[in-house]
């Protein structure tokens, strides 16, 4: 089987490749820039991807696609960057998928279409959708997008969206919690008892080949995490676990650092990290038996543990 990765040097899609060799399956890289390193079986460079006209080449004899690339958060940024690239990128590449006879087309999106840092009620498929930012929006807009071409039996669409995804180079929050730990920083977080649902980019992976290639998996929806919802105050000490650390915890009442983080524009921050966000994946599990191959403490121990 042939399978398309895009944004294939990028944080996800360089692992994506390499469980895609692993399983003996074939992994082609789509790609702005030239990348070493990469387990693939050969590259293609696109610089101007919306004028890009040259697809056969590219796209014949691929059966998947696996579109990881992306425009996340990113400071400075005009709204017109994410639809360009999260939207109109990613309706150019299925329609060239159309055209090619490529089968199936899985697209990363976000729980940034619930428009939600936290939220008190388990997240499920049914819960409304309201994005609030220019990426989450974008996000949609795709999702809709590809959700035509599957009604109209044009293309098959699995569309996943993760939580927050860790793992080795982790960007994000994760990365900050790493570096702190190792810094033998103190963090005022003990005694917080929030619920928050995250997914190792290894599960993650594994989870993108799996609607990459089950029968079932076709004209779905997919939430996904590592099946355990983790507190900070225990995520803390598994990927503290990793590093050989004691972490140094203490009580600080939240309320009042909410409110000192605000002065500075910065309570976003820690509502991601404190406050709770549940996912239901339970309709991956019922549609295509999919299950996460690490634990959760496992993930963060194996990210914390490639800092030592």
């Amino acid at each position: 089987m042939n399978i398309l990765v895009t944004g294939a040097n990028g944080f996800i899609g360089r692992v994506v490749c390499d469980h895609i060799s692993n399983q003996k399956l074939n992994a082609y890289a789509l790609l702005r820039k030239p990348q070493e390193g990469l387990n693939v079986k050969e590259s293609f460079i696109i610089e101007d991807f919306l004028n890009f006209n040259e697809w056969e080449k590219i796209l014949k004899g691929i059966d998947a696609v696996i579109h990881t690339a992306g425009l996340a958060h990113v400071k400075g940024r005009l709204d017109k960057c994410y639809f360009d690239i999260n939207t109109e990128i990613t309706k150019k590449l299925a329609l060239e998928c159309v055209r090619y006879n490529v089968k199936r087309f899985v697209f990363v999106s976000s729980l940034a279409v619930y428009g939600l840092s936290s939220s008190q009620d388990l997240i499920t498929l049914l819960s409304p959708l309201h994005p609030t930012t220019p990426y989450g929006q974008s996000k949609l807009k795709a999702e809709e997008f590809l959700q035509e071409l599957q009604t109209k039996k044009l293309l098959e669409v699995v569309i996943v969206r993760p939580p927050l995804v860790y793992g080795a180079a982790a960007p994000g929050n994760i990365g900050l919690l790493l570096k702190a730990i190792k810094r033998n920083l103190p963090l005022p977080f003990a005694r917080t008892k929030n619920r928050r649902s995250l997914i190792y980019v290894e599960n993650l992976s594994h989870c993108l080949i799996s609607c990459a290639t089950h029968t079932n998996a076709t004209g779905n929806i997919f939430l996904v995490s590592d099946g355990e919802d983790m507190s900070i105050e225990k995520l803390i000490g598994s990927l503290a676990k990793g590093l050989n650390k004691t972490p140094k915890l203490f009580f600080f009442p939240l309320g009042i650092l909410h409110n000192i983080l605000r002065i500075f524009g910065k309570e976003e921050i820690l509502e991601k990290i404190t406050g709770s966000l549940q996912l239901d994946i339970s309709d991956i599990q019922k549609e295509i038996g999919w299950k996460p191959i690490f634990s959760v403490e496992e993930g963060l121990e194996k990210t914390s543990h490639t800092l030592r």
